[in-house]
């Protein structure tokens, strides 16, 4: 139910409070609420208290907790977390299960991403919660790149610019984490942001040979893909000579040997700027 519709109802939605104590009964059910709101302080009874505040911040605003559990609560660590959202025009990750999805998706409301090397922890569906926070059901699907942090560190006083190029090169660390993966030979990594609108970053490598050029190309779809984003496009597969994999934000070149000398896209590129993978996963 949106807040329009509570409206609607009747309901009332009271915005800029902050809840500064929960009542409670000898039975412990929660009654009421007391929140303070320009600069006054109110009182509100209920038939039924839902709260979605940390544990230890809950039974902080509750009266007469007895001084064990108030020091259990208290010492409960929680983390925030912040959403890089994404819309692409389709997901790769199909659904193999019973259950019916919109766009025959992945099922999972959250998928968590098993990897060292980047900091996201997980991406989610938006679809999976509910149609009705996608606009175009039939033509996009919208993921949210999600990042554990604290609020007041580093990260969590990142600009919208500056979260938006963090998510562009956790994609660089797995493709090259998925290229390594594969013994990708030579393996480059190119800024062409400053030089071209084709994409922020360019990744060039080669293989000995056509199996291990499609080996490479499958390894860093599927890391890519499982971890939420979308190849848009992909050319050159079935003969291997060079696949490129577009991405969007960043593009990757696989070549065989031969290919990649005679292209030589590091010498047609070189005004871009060569980025060190060490300096990457340093940030």
């Amino acid at each position: 139910m949106t807040a329009a519709e509570v409206e609607k109802l009747g309901g009332t939605i009271i915005k800029g409070a902050k809840v500064t104590r929960l009542h409670k009964d000898a039975q412990n059910v929660l009654t009421g609420i007391t929140y303070e709101k320009d600069g006054a302080e109110h009182t509100m009874d209920g038939d039924l208290v839902i709260s979605s505040m940390p544990v230890k911040d809950l039974v902080e605003g509750m009266n007469d907790v007895p001084e064990k559990p108030m020091a259990i609560a208290k010492g409960l660590p929680y983390r925030d977390y912040m959403t890089l959202g994404v819309l692409v025009p389709r997901l790769n990750l199909k659904n193999k299960t019973r259950f019916r999805t919109v766009g025959n998706i992945v099922p999972d409301c959250w998928v968590y991403v098993q990897d060292r090397r980047v900091k996201m922890g997980r991406f989610q569906s938006y679809h999976n919660w509910s149609p009705y926070m996608v606009k175009d059901l039939d033509h996009t699907v919208w993921i949210g790149l999600e990042y554990f942090v604290n609020e007041g560190d580093e990260f969590w006083n990142m600009s919208e610019e500056e979260f938006s190029a963090f998510g562009v090169k956790e994609m660089v660390k797995i493709a090259y984490a998925a290229l390594d993966d594969k013994k990708a030979i030579n393996p480059e990594i190119i800024d062409i942001s400053k030089i071209s609108v084709m994409a922020d970053y360019f990744i060039i490598a080669s293989g000995s040979n056509d199996n291990q050029v499609q080996a490479m190309a499958d390894n860093v779809t599927e890391a890519l893909e499982k971890a939420g984003y979308e190849c848009k496009q992909t050319e050159g597969y079935r003969t291997a000579n060079w696949i490129l994999l577009d991405f969007g934000d960043i593009v990757i070149h696989i070549f065989n040997h031969e290919d990649r000398l005679f292209y030589d896209l590091e010498r047609i590129w070189r005004d871009g700027e060569n980025i060190d993978i060490a300096v990457l996963d340093a940030e």
